[in-house]
């Protein structure tokens, strides 16, 4: 999706029931995410909130809220934390399809083996 602005339009256009939202929301609620909000409540679909303000994760749409912790305001925020949880969902959801994601592991390292000589890695 787009950063912001109305060219966020064009993306939410697109999204169906089946889709999953993944929002940040950051130390405010931006009127994008608001939109966003809006529009998934609309569509019906699921929304995933990871927020580093405890207070955001009350009263949204958002099926899901996860708050974590990027260090207190004015003060270095780092992404440590939500990056870890992101990691985290995504093997997750590997684990339950694990058999068709281990299956296309396998292929992409028969890939690899197959074009290295066409595409080395580490080489732009």
């Amino acid at each position: 999706m787009a950063g912001s602005g109305h060219e966020l339009l064009e993306s939410l256009a697109h999204v169906e029931r089946e889709d999953v939202v993944q929002i940040f929301s950051f130390t405010r609620m931006l009127p994008e995410t608001e939109v966003i909000l809006d529009c998934v409540s609309r569509v019906q679909n699921a929304a995933i909130m990871i927020t580093d303000r405890e207070e955001l994760r009350y009263g949204t749409p958002a099926q899901i809220s996860f708050f974590v912790s990027r260090g207190d305001m004015g003060e270095f925020h780092s992404m440590v934390t939500p990056l870890l949880l992101i990691e985290q969902l995504i093997l997750r959801m590997g684990m339950l399809n694990r058999e068709k994601v281990l299956g296309k592991l396998d292929y992409l390292g028969e890939l690899r083996t197959r074009y290295a000589d066409k595409l080395p890695r580490g080489k732009a």
